[in-house]
């Protein structure tokens, strides 16, 4: 290396462009590590080199230009520096200057500004309609190198790629696989996905795939997938040849093949198996999009695998600080979809982790992080009260699945944020043309199961967009959207159609409801047929049904049940535990028995019935239906009164305050 540099430095005047490839040529080929290093320490060393390309630059023709970016190129990859600007564009601007460079100076040229990440973009503009019109001039690898460079560039040219595409065609029997698996990877990579360019790649890759490396395996299932072209005997194929040579994967190749399978949607339990135990021993070595796209690619096909879940969560903890926000999004999507893998301590991680970079998530990632938490069941206030705010800001780009996800997401946390619910309104009227069934109905729900928040015109708007997609509700959308519509009690005239639509659905054998979906039917008929008084559509084996599940469906009562009814009992009331009203069907915490003979029902409203002060929806229409339905009056005593109340003393004497207060009502 000294003896190129003093070259360089000590025969200034004798130095020609050949030179200057020469010397460039020699030190890309440096194998002494040491002396790497020191270029890598201190790139100060390379000056006299490139003073004299800079000073010959304009005198090189097309080859030496070509091959001296060409081990610059090389140079600067080896040691992991950047060579400065200036050569580089003087290096361009050479470049456009001349006009007979043949293709494979071409290839090189626009490879070796690629590889230095050098995008150049009046460099790639000026050879585009040049390379076009002497495609047919270009072997196998040149047109390879090409597509790659200005794949790798990000700079898009569909009627150069077009041009291509035909002639790679011809070829493909004569391209090796690094050539095959670089020309669908530039392809995928610029969002061109030409059916017949892929065809012809697979159906070569296929006979061809033992000459593979992994890495190229990996990139050609990446790209394929990326295309939405699925190509089976492909993916087939690849897993045969990848399940003999895992362990020559790296981190990369494994994350790409999962991730392909999982994209295309193709099932292969023992690629997983063996994917998911290479990827544990290398998991040190995986960076964070590759951590995020593996346990989503096994979330996403359904494939369990618990040691790998674990051992990508303490991975992933440590490096939380590196994620991006569509990885944070993403991994946590995948831990909740698998639902029995779930981390606390990952969750709570990642929470920190959000809270730092929230302004840099985008709808879907909020939408996708809330629901995750929601989906798990696991609370955190402080990220949810954080994102509420994000997501306010970014609500007029929010699509209406993420509106939708969101909504539910609080309602199902039971978190209070009065200011997301009424922004959420607004923006989701303007949308809701674009509403598919699940999200009006999850939506509806979310208003109604919050309790806090009610808006007439959404609800106006949605029962209206729902009558003109009535026939795309599945039952469970259904139920929860005439359960909506009872919790309000809105616009009784409504349900109508949806509850013509459950006859509907019942009459063709169509309806399938689960218990849950039972209960609420019954509940939405105690609305519609006795609160509204109007006459129920809905037959009678059906409604029956619904009966038997809303009564069969018991709670436990729980600790502060069994203390409320213990102080009722030391005050000499009589008191059946855990009744149900013969109106309803509904349950009841306790019926007391004063000694006058009058019954009181009594309802403990715990924590759960809650959203911050205010009763959720379930609780506020069960207690609306028993005080306007029930047989005997309604006594509710809220949880955090009862907290409030430190002796036995203090305790008897609210409760015979309140059934006071009951009985002068009733009178």
């Amino acid at each position: 290396m000294r003896a190129i540099l003093d070259i360089c430095q000590n025969n200034k005047s004798d130095i020609r462009p050949a030179h200057v490839s020469f010397c460039w040529n020699q030190m890309s080929r440096l194998s002494d590590y040491k002396q790497i290093k020191k270029i890598e320490e201190d790139p100060r060393l390379l000056k006299p080199i490139i003073d004299r390309t800079v000073e010959s630059c304009g005198k090189m023709n097309p080859r030496s230009l070509a091959i001296t970016s060409h081990r610059i190129a090389k140079l600067s990859l080896r040691a992991k520096l950047g060579i400065g600007s200036r050569i580089w564009v003087m290096l361009e601007n050479r470049a456009i200057e001349m006009d007979k460079f043949d293709s494979k100076d071409i290839s090189i040229l626009l490879w070796a500004f690629a590889k230095a990440g050098q995008k150049a973009p009046a460099l790639f503009d000026h050879f585009e309609n040049l390379i076009i019109s002497r495609i047919d001039g270009f072997n196998a690898q040149g047109i390879s190198n090409i597509l790659w460079a200005y794949a790798t560039v990000g700079h898009r040219s569909p009627d150069l790629f077009d041009a291509a595409a035909g002639e790679a065609i011809k070829k493909f029997d004569s391209y090796n696989s690094q050539d095959i698996s670089n020309i669908v990877w530039s392809y995928a990579t610029v969002g061109l996905y030409p059916y017949d360019l892929f065809y012809a790649a697979a159906e070569e890759a296929i006979k061809k795939l033992d000459t593979f490396k992994a890495r190229e395996i990996s990139i050609m299932l990446w790209s394929c997938a990326t295309a939405g072209h699925p190509f089976p005997k492909l993916l087939d194929a690849a897993t045969r040849e990848a399940m003999k040579r895992f362990n020559k994967f790296n981190s990369q190749g494994i994350s790409n093949i999962v991730w392909s399978h999982a994209t295309i949607g193709h099932r292969s339990p023992e690629l997983f198996d063996a994917a998911a135990r290479e990827a544990i021993k290398q998991l040190d070595t995986f960076k964070p999009q590759e951590i995020a796209n593996t346990v989503w690619s096994y979330a996403k096909v359904g494939h369990p695998s618990q040691e790998l879940f674990n051992a990508a969560a303490r991975e992933a903890i440590q490096k939380l600080d590196t994620f991006k926000p569509q990885e944070i999004s993403s991994m946590l999507w995948a831990y909740a979809s698998a639902g029995h893998f779930f981390s606390p301590e990952l969750f709570d991680a990642a929470g920190g982790a959000a809270m730092k970079k929230l302004d840099s998530f985008k709808p879907q990632e909020i939408s996708n992080m809330l629901w995750a938490y929601a989906t798990v069941g696991y609370a955190s206030p402080e990220l949810f009260d954080a994102a509420a705010g994000e997501a306010i800001k970014q609500f007029d780009t929010f699509k209406s699945q993420e509106i939708s996800n969101t909504l539910w997401s609080y309602a199902t946390l039971s978190h209070r944020s009065s200011e997301l619910f009424d922004a959420a309104a607004g923006e989701a009227i303007k949308k809701l043309h674009t509403f598919e069934p699940q999200e009006i109905s999850n939506m509806l729900w979310s208003y109604a199961t919050i309790g806090h928040f009610f808006s007439p015109e959404l609800f106006e708007a949605a029962a209206g967009e729902a009558m003109e997609k009535i026939d795309s509700f599945k039952p469970q959308e259904t139920c929860n959207t005439l359960w909506s519509l009872a919790v309000k009690d809105y616009n009784v005239e409504s349900a109508i159609p949806l509850l013509n639509h459950v006859i509907n659905l019942h009459e063709s054998n169509q309806l399938v409801l689960s218990i849950a979906e039972q209960v609420q039917l019954h509940q939405v008929l105690l609305w519609f047929s006795w609160e509204r008084k109007q006459k129920s559509p809905i037959p009678d084996d059906l409604a029956n049904k619904c009966l038997s599940a809303f009564i069969g469906n018991p709670s436990n009562p729980s600790q502060l049940e069994k203390e409320v009814v213990s102080v009722f009992r030391s005050l000499g009331f009589e008191v059946r535990d855990e009744g149900i009203c013969k109106q309803t069907g509904y349950s009841i915490d306790a019926i007391v028995t004063t000694k006058s003979g009058n019954e009181i029902a009594v309802e403990v409203d715990g924590p759960t019935h809650f959203v911050g002060p205010v009763p959720t929806g379930a609780r506020v229409l069960k207690r609306r239906q028993l005080d306007n339905l029930g047989e005997t009056p309604l006594l509710s005593l809220p949880y955090w009164r009862w907290n409030e109340l430190a002796t036995t003393e203090e305790k008897q004497n609210y409760l015979e305050g309140e059934m006071k207060r009951i009985l002068s009502e009733t009178h």
